[in-house]
């Protein structure tokens, strides 16, 4: 599952550099067996896109913002790991690719709620902080 979660970030983080298809941050609703999911607090300097496919733009913004992204993993029996199986259309199959199943903004707040509900005393957490440029 951390192996899952770096290779997630890091295909995320790479996806402003490479084409990926449009609207990939769309959320999808179905779920199959044996898919796994990454729960995601997302911090940008990023302006943030109209279309909430896209989420963020290339611009910079003027402020930090933050969202939450759900991303459903094909079971492993489908796919390989390393390696991130991108929809060729949207919305992707849960089935077979990397989709997107839950995408909100958050105030600070929310981030705060997000953050205590993630971090209790009892669970062993593993946070994994990317930089992108």
């Amino acid at each position: 599952m951390e192996c899952n979660a770096l290779i997630l970030l890091l295909a995320f983080g790479l996806a402003s550099c490479a084409s990926t298809p449009e609207n990939l941050f769309v959320p999808v609703s179905d779920t199959v067996s044996g898919a796994s999911t990454v729960d995601m607090l997302v911090a940008t300097t990023r302006r943030s896109a109209e279309n909430l496919g896209e989420l963020y733009s290339g611009e910079r913004g003027n402020a930090l913002t933050f969202a939450n992204i759900v991303v459903s993993i094909p079971p492993d029996s489908v796919r390989t790991a390393g390696d991130v199986q991108w929809p060729t259309t949207t919305p992707g199959n849960p089935a077979t690719d990397f989709v997107t199943t839950k995408v909100s903004r958050l105030d600070l707040k929310a981030v705060r709620t997000w953050l205590d509900s993630k971090g209790t005393a009892t669970r062993r957490h593993r946070v994994l902080i990317f930089v992108h440029g």
